[in-house]
């Protein structure tokens, strides 16, 4: 045999390799997945195609079987797709016969059919407990391969659960200890399970099949190189470098060097361009990278968002691993591997194949707009002429409602969205100029009229009336311009006042997210418009409530309290320690004070060049500014002086002073780091970054400095200049560092879009995504709840430190330079590229949070000084008015569905879907439990008198007990899920709401009045009105229906674009308020007209109720939040948004001139 034929035939491309193969590469999986099946854990090894996983199989039972271990495999693609439960589930017993031996001594075919009464699965399952295990004594261990073939039966989810199961069943049954599985496939842990509803596939130990490393790989793969190459080692380190090890192209390679290579050094760059890359799709034999292609462009739809993740991650190298679908989707396609916490392109081959081009390629044939979207990035987003309007916009609206669209999808359409909504708003703007014009040309004509009648009337001289009013009506015209002015005559005398407000209205809400307080002026003037013209009355009788609608969402939802307006670029700003001062330095060098409320209170002379940062000592007597220049000057504000430190030979980029005041530390474009003392003495320098240093901070005790660098790290110094720690893993500029308030942690930012949270040993804790450009400041809150992050993507951002967004200031009109945070933590201040500093509230319509999961339930206490809320994660709180958690109560042992209190307030009831009631007193003290239920309760409530407790479970049963938890009633007769329930105001009947569509109407003797019947969907919610007339139910098909006691049909409301989850009527009975969906609660009047919109959650919005007063309304969401609300008619909302803009008016006295609704003196 030729040592080519010899090569050839030593490596095998495709398929499953046989037990001690030559070139079988033991890899840490296979320790890894011994060790677990051994000890009898249920083990996964899910991958992407041609990882070595059958190979890995079948090494692993020959292993086991010797060892004494009874193994069996079935190949899941055997059993067939286009398959009955039925001949599947006797698929999957047979396979286990045939494997285990058992064929001589059972019949499986008439067994099955002795069992026929059962279910498929409950067939298996008696196979494995009453026949497999009672055969063997041994450990028995199957292998289920390819399991991703089985992905799409709409059964499978029963069968993994069942899997499952099996091993819970080890608690009950010790012979389940000796049954192991083993899963094999393309596949994630998520995808086994789709139900929801039911407990996701948790279990077993997760076997990571990695590529091949040269050190695992050399004995195994390099003898096929002997006699043939010169330097073996050097070709297989050559071949992983194509390869990344990846199992099936290194094999491939290594073949193809051996057949195709005449040389003793062969060209394998050569050989990889020849054999696998030019015509690739051709060559692509066995099939390899075809089917990478086809797992990423088979779904139309996931196709587009897998691609944009795909090229974003070539055009940044990588991106940072997170949980989302795609990215698991892109994992499993091969293409891409993880690699410390990032994804990278897993090798050269592929980044050669399915390069930048293949997918932009791929991408124009899938998005209707790809060139648009394409030059609009090419011009880094700043050529908005290429975004999309009108019917182009709407197009693409319908083909993305379909699409799981990339990042980049979303940012180029909503910033579409944001372009088309800014010149709609500008034509207004232009409507509105040009209908003044006209306005006072008909003022104009009219006076003249006027003047002409009295002329006529003194002098009784008919025909000079005549000439003057049509003098008058011909200047009016001619003073136009022509045609169109005529036009906008005909148009403002036949367009009607109402339909102006209206427009202003719902221009004001889309001026909202480019503007909050511009906003609000809008609102305000067109609330104040509709008062005025239509006088004071009910919201329900004015022609348009658009404005009072503009403006209760936008008081509900504002932040921003003030603007403080620079020249130029406000480049940095800072807060006095006493929260009284704020300072400003800008691009112009200017440097300005301003208090509290942003009004101005002194300026400082500046720099001649642009100021680049600011800081205020905590003593509030110094102020260090730092230039472009090389220049840092000291300011005394009770001594009026300046103090230059001596000039450096770089920019100075900032410039902190130590918490005692005694020290500034400077960060400079020259590399370095230095500390100075008041007086202007260097005292140290901090060298070692290797490029500018951007940014410098203290810790609090005043011991260390932390510096950030265009190096991309940061780095933690004691004052003495000794390195202590070094933080990388940013992939761009380190813009800001800070310390936590305790110095236990550091935050960085940086130009990668990031911000991050380290220990102080240099360890990352956390990384905060969600910015669309540049991360330029981050910071703590003085409390160390909370970081804030500034963007140059025009939002600064509140987290918590799980990386949640907590508050997200928008509306800046340019880059966002800097932030800073009074000491109470209730002002946020940031910095703008367009000359504005923007004063922000946190405390304003801040939510109740400290739950761990959904709010399920709120209820206000009967004297309206306590809210009580519910959640999933367990447990129930009460709260104050002023939004403090002030008790838990734990103890059950599944989510917390309802709280309520007892009509004197002396008890509290919460139910659960543990399938108890628990009644405690007002301190959180439990005094007693209601028997459990056969399924979870939904909801609990006191009858009027507090005498008894009526209960709704989801075993389709209302039950009725007294005060002391003894069962006095069942009422049954629904079909479904008793999801709510009600007593009626006199006590003497319950409603009932079920999933089966109905509600029912009962005596307190268990007997059914009355049955509802009409909506198509679960009945989420029943409420009785105050007096007892109407009922009102809510449903998830949308709709709130009004009813009287005799089960009539009273009113509809079905302008719910989404499933209706709870509802409630005022105390006066004269509105009800709804939860949906979408995130949204909605205020009614009984005619069905929409009073108030309520808008600001984050997730479904599931439960609703009014204050006893009537005032305020309370909602819980998903989002794991309650929020309370004002309910404020057209002069209260006028009030409260002329408090609002108090600070706004004092400092910008031209729009106090523009408002008249308010009059404050300064």
């Amino acid at each position: 045999m030729s040592v080519l034929t010899r090569t050839e035939n030593y490596y095998k491309i495709g398929g499953s390799l046989k037990y001690q193969h030559p070139t079988y590469v033991k890899r840490q999986a296979d320790d890894e997945l011994y060790d677990g099946l051994k000890q009898g854990e249920y083990c996964y090894v899910l991958n992407s195609r041609q990882m070595g996983k059958s190979s890995l199989r079948v090494r692993m039972m020959k292993i086991l079987k010797s060892e004494g271990i009874k193994c069996a495999s079935i190949d899941m693609t055997r059993l067939g797709s286009q398959t009955t439960p039925e001949a599947w589930y006797l698929g999957i017993v047979s396979e286990l016969v045939r494997n285990f031996g058992l064929s001589t001594r059972f019949d499986d075919i008439a067994w099955w059919k002795q069992h026929e009464i059962l279910s498929p699965l409950q067939r298996l399952n008696w196979f494995i407990e009453d026949v497999l295990l009672t055969q063997f004594d041994q450990n028995l261990v199957v292998f289920l391969d390819e399991i991703d073939s089985i992905i799409k039966l709409n059964f499978k989810d029963d069968f993994f659960a069942f899997i499952r199961a099996c091993y819970n069943q080890r608690a009950d049954n010790p012979d389940y200890n000796r049954l192991t599985f083993c899963l094999l496939g393309v596949a994630t842990p998520s995808n086994l399970i789709d139900d929801k509803k039911r407990t996701p596939f948790n279990i077993g130990r997760s076997i990571q099949l990695g590529g091949f490393q040269f050190e695992d790989a050399k004995a195994s793969l390099i003898p096929g190189f002997v006699d043939k190459v010169d330097d073996p080692e050097t070709v297989l380190k050559e071949v992983l470098n194509w390869t990344g090890g990846q199992p099936f192209l290194t094999q491939k390679l290594c073949y193809l060097i051996g057949k195709y290579s005449q040389s003793r050094t062969p060209d394998i760059a050569q050989i990889v361009h020849t054999y696998i890359l030019e015509n690739w799709q051709s060559q692509d034999e066995p099939e390899h990278l075809r089917t990478i292609r086809d797992r990423l462009l088979s779904n139309e739809q996931r196709a587009e968002r897998l691609l944009g993740l795909y090229q974003h991650l070539l055009q940044q190298g990588q991106v940072a691993v997170n949980d989302h679908p795609e990215q698991m989707e892109l994992r499993l396609s091969g293409l891409v591997v993880k690699q410390q916490q990032t994804l990278r392109v897993y090798n050269r081959i592929y980044q050669t194949v399915f390069n930048l081009q293949w997918v932009n390629e791929k991408l124009a044939n899938l998005r209707p707009y790809s060139e648009a979207i394409t030059a609009w990035f090419a011009s880094k987003g700043q050529d908005n002429s290429r975004l999309l309007r009108g019917q182009a916009l709407q197009e693409a609206r319908q083909w993305a409602a379909n699409q799981c669209l990339s990042d980049q999808d979303y940012q180029f359409l909503a910033k579409s969205e944001q372009w088309e909504k800014w010149e709609v708003e500008r034509a207004l703007d232009a409507e509105k100029k040009e209908r003044k014009l006209v306005l006072l040309e008909m003022q104009i004509a009219q006076e003249k009229i006027k003047q002409a009648q009295e002329q006529a009337r003194r002098e009784k001289c008919q025909n000079r009336l005549k000439f003057a009013v049509t003098w008058a009506l011909v200047l009016a015209v001619a003073t136009g311009t022509g045609f169109y002015v005529r036009q906008q005559l005909k148009q403002t005398y036949t367009e009607s006042l109402e339909e102006q407000i209206k427009k202003a209205g719902d221009s004001a809400l889309l001026k909202f997210e480019l503007g909050q307080l511009e906003a609000l002026l809008q609102a305000m003037k067109a609330g104040h418009t509709l008062a005025t013209s239509f006088g004071e009355r009910p919201l329900v009788n004015y022609p348009t409530t658009r404005p009072v609608l503009a403006l209760q969402e936008i008081l509900n939802n504002i932040q921003e309290r003030n603007q403080l307006h620079h020249q130029g670029s406000v480049e940095s700003l800072a807060f006095s320690r006493d929260g009284q001062t704020i300072v400003t330095a800008s691009l112009d060098g200017m440097i300005l004070m301003w208090n509290r409320q942003g009004k101005p209170i002194g300026q400082l002379p500046g720099h001649p060049a642009r100021v680049t940062s600011i800081a205020i000592s905590q003593d509030g007597q110094r102020i260090a500014s730092a230039s472009i220049d090389g220049t840092v000057r000291l300011w005394h504000r009770q001594e009026n002086g300046m103090q230059e430190l001596p000039k450096q030979q770089g920019w100075v980029r900032s410039v902190a002073f130590s918490p005692d005041g005694e020290l500034i530390a400077t960060a400079s474009s020259d590399h370095t780091a230095r500390l100075w003392d008041i007086q202007g003495n260097l005292l140290q320098e901090f060298t070692g970054h290797e490029d500018e240093v951007t940014r410098v901070a203290f810790s609090p005790d005043g011991q260390f400095i932390a510096t950030a660098s265009s190096d991309h790290t940061a780095r933690l110094w004691d004052i003495q200049g000794n390195l202590l720690q070094e933080f990388k893993g940013h992939q761009g500029w380190v813009r800001s560092v800070a310390f936590s308030p305790d110095g236990k942690f550091i935050a960085t930012a940086s130009s990668d879009h990031t911000a991050r949270l380290w220990d102080i040993q240099g360890n990352l804790l956390q990384e905060f995504k969600g910015h669309q450009g540049r991360v330029t400041q981050v910071m703590f809150s003085p409390d160390g709840q909370f970081l804030g992050t500034a963007s140059m993507d025009g939002t600064a951002r509140l987290w918590d430190w799980q990386g949640n967004v907590v508050q997200n200031l928008k509306g800046h009109q340019g880059l966002v330079t800097d932030l800073a945070m009074s000491r109470d933590g209730q002002i946020i201040v940031t910095a703008t590229s367009d000359g504005i500093a923007h004063l922000w509230t946190r405390s304003h319509n801040q939510p109740l949070q400290g739950h761990q999961d959904g709010v399920t339930h709120v209820t206000f206490s009967p004297d309206g000084q306590l809210l009580g809320t519910a959640s999933s994660d367990g447990t129930a709180r009460l709260w104050n008015r002023q939004g403090k958690s002030i008790l838990e109560f734990k103890g059950h042992q599944g989510s917390v569905t309802d709280i309520t209190f007892r009509p004197d307030q002396q008890m509290i009831a919460t139910a659960s879907s543990d399938g108890t009631v628990r009644l405690w007193d007002i301190q959180g003290k439990l005094q007693r439990r209601l028997p459990n239920h056969s399924g979870g309760v939904a909801q609990v409530a006191f009858s009027p008198d507090g005498q008894l407790i009526a209960t709704a479970s989801s075993d389709g049963i209302a039950r009725l007990w007294d005060i002391q938890g003894n069962l006095l009633q069942d009422l049954i007769g629904h079909q479904g899920w008793v999801r709510s329930l009600a007593f009626s105001p006199d006590g003497t009947q319950i409603a009932t709401a079920s999933s089966d569509r109905t509600v029912r109407l009962w005596d307190l003797q268990g007997n059914l009045r009355q049955e509802l019947k009409g909506h198509q969907g679960w009945v989420k919610s029943v409420a009785f009105s105050p007096n007892g007339d109407y009922i009102a139910t809510a449903s998830i098909d949308g709709i709130v229906r009004l009813w009287d006691t005799d089960g009539n049909l009273v009113k509809e409301l079905n302008q719910h674009p989404s499933g209706i989850t709870h509802i409630a009527f005022s105390p006066d009975g004269t509105r009800i308020a709804t939860a949906s969906f979408e995130g949204i609660a909605r205020l009614w009047d009984l005619q069905g007209n929409l009073v108030q919109e309520i808008k600001g959650h984050q997730g479904a919005v599931v439960s609703v109720t009014f204050s006893p007063d009537g005032t305020q309304i309370a909602t819980a969401s998903s989002d794991g939040t309650a929020r309370i609300w004002q309910v404020e008619g057209l002069g209260e909302l006028l009030s409260r948004g002329c408090i609002w803009l108090q600070d706004y008016l004092v400092t910008h006295p031209e729009a106090r001139e523009e408002l008249q609704v308010c009059d404050f003196r300064e």
